[in-house]
């Protein structure tokens, strides 16, 4: 496969599951929200890769739980 269909499925696969899961948290913001997180997760992706120290992954939970904040339906 050549790499562009192997990112739209990465991408289509991603978006499913994170709509999946964001529902019952997000409730009609479910879209805005994967699309949010989707793009957090493939930036820190990238700039983790390129860090010269060993990645730092409770930031990356830490920054993506604080950026999916105004998206969390008030119960």
């Amino acid at each position: 496969m050549e790499a562009r269909k192997l990112l739209q499925v990465y991408v289509r696969r991603l978006q499913s599951n994170l709509r999946y899961y964001l529902r019952p948290l997000c409730g009609h913001k479910t879209e805005e929200a994967a699309e949010v997180v989707g793009s957090l997760i493939d930036g820190i992706f990238i700039r983790q890769a390129l860090r010269i120290e060993k990645a730092d992954a409770n930031y990356a939970r830490t920054l993506v739980k604080e950026c999916i904040q105004p998206y969390l339906a008030r119960n």
